[in-house]
């Protein structure tokens, strides 16, 4: 009987012991994690971004400024241009005092700062350099603000501008191709190869949507394809990208999120167009699909073409608004539209590559019952884009894969420029 209850006594205190054990474990790790969390909230670390949001230039003369007082800046930029009209760029003076103001990251410190009054010089590209500290003091950014020109739509004495499609830079892997006008690069053409890189990184130039071509009417051409863009696209129901070709910006990043308004349609024009001539050659696929890759058998795959002219609209801030996938050819702000009649393409049923390259003329006309006010056109007050695709549905991940266009030799005319001071 002491024996047994010897026993009880001893496992009641081993028990009892390993009770408190665990209590005192438990509670001891309770502190710690309380502890851990207080902490971090006392020590989270400094933000480490120094970046420019906007920027505000109050005291530019409207007789200059081309666009709203408040600059917004894209993630990653470092320069910050203050745009001027194209035609009062070369009438500033040779010095031209303004106060920039910036809003910037949480924490984050600017020098000069923000609000110093500073004088841009003509002799020095009327350019100030300003140097971003982020709040833990150790991550600097330079940033570039600089009084620029608005891009323009360049055109030549004869009232035509022509684009032979020979240039193209391919440090990104696929192609994008330049102009070159009275020797001076410009890039005012784009494509959404950036969007299909995504999937795609690894692929060959030749296999991307867009493609600068040997195979040119004269000399080199563009080509542009409609490609499968495999099971992601599939899964988002944009399983093609339609080969496309236009004046305007993409925004790789919103390529995913929202396809159409990743597309920025046109650039600052000062003369109204008349039309639009090229040479091209067209190979249709017959398997016509949907955005779910559904067959549908009454369709059939046309290239698309056109050039919209228009007055864009403001936002809040003043700034311009460009047109997008989701309205390039329904906003209520087109002017003038030159577009392709599909009754008027020649398909190739034969190999496209030996094919002869036919020649296309089409005219602007007029849209939305509107008219060209010349004060605002040489004020640069419209836009101009020109749209190739390989397409006609593409935006909406309609077509046929493998459909593909040829292009070459672009000419755009316009009436003689004006002078509003006349």
């Amino acid at each position: 009987m002491f024996f047994i209850r010897k026993i009880i006594l001893t496992l009641r205190s081993f028990y009892r012991y390993e009770y408190m054990k665990i209590k005192s474990t438990l509670f001891i790790s309770t502190l710690l994690c309380i502890s851990c969390f207080i902490s971090c909230i006392q020590d989270e670390a400094p933000n480490a971004e120094a970046d420019i949001h906007t920027c505000f230039v109050p005291d530019l003369s409207d007789e200059y400024r081309s666009g709203g007082k408040t600059i917004p800046l894209s993630l990653g930029a470092h320069l910050v241009n203050i745009w001027v009209k194209p035609n009062m760029f070369d009438k500033l003076p040779d010095e031209i005092q303004l106060t920039p103001e910036f809003t910037l990251t949480d924490g984050a410190t600017i020098y000069p700062y923000s609000g110093t009054t500073l004088t841009f010089k003509k002799s020095e590209q009327y350019e100030q350099t300003y140097t971003v500290t982020a709040e833990d003091g150790k991550h600097l950014k330079d940033y570039v603000v600089k009084i620029s020109p608005q891009a323009e739509f360049l055109v030549g004495e004869d009232n035509t501008r022509y684009f032979s499609f020979e240039y193209y830079d391919d440090s990104e892997k696929f192609h994008t191709l330049y102009d070159i006008f009275d020797g001076e690069v410009d890039k005012s053409w784009t494509s959404a190869n950036g969007g299909f890189s995504v999937v795609h990184g690894a692929a060959p130039a030749e296999e991307y949507p867009t493609y600068c071509t040997e195979n040119g009417y004269k000399g080199r051409g563009v080509k542009v394809t409609t490609c499968y863009v495999g099971k992601l696209g599939e899964w988002s129901k944009m399983p093609i990208a339609a080969g496309n070709f236009f004046i305007g910006t993409f925004e790789k990043d919103q390529a995913m999120k929202a396809p159409l308004q990743s597309t920025k349609f046109g650039i600052r024009v000062m003369q109204k167009p008349t039309h639009i001539d090229f040479w091209y050659k067209f190979h249709r696929e017959p398997k016509y699909t949907d955005e779910k890759l559904n067959v549908l058998p009454d369709m059939i795959e046309y290239p698309d073409v056109y050039a919209v002219f228009f007055k864009p609209k403001k936002d809040k801030l003043g700034n311009d608004i460009p047109l997008d996938g989701s309205n390039i050819l329904t906003a209520d702000n087109i002017v003038l539209l030159a577009k392709l009649n599909y009754d008027d393409v020649i398909v190739e049923e034969g190999d496209i590559e030996t094919a002869e390259y036919h020649h296309m003329d089409i005219p602007f006309t007029p849209q939305n019952g509107l008219e060209v006010d010349e004060d605002i056109l040489n004020d640069g007050g419209y836009y101009l884009t020109i749209v190739f695709t390989s397409s006609y549905k593409g935006d909406l991940f309609y077509g046929a894969i493998g459909s593909c266009m040829y292009i070459d030799e672009l000419t755009v005319h316009f009436e003689p420029k004006t002078n509003s001071e006349e």
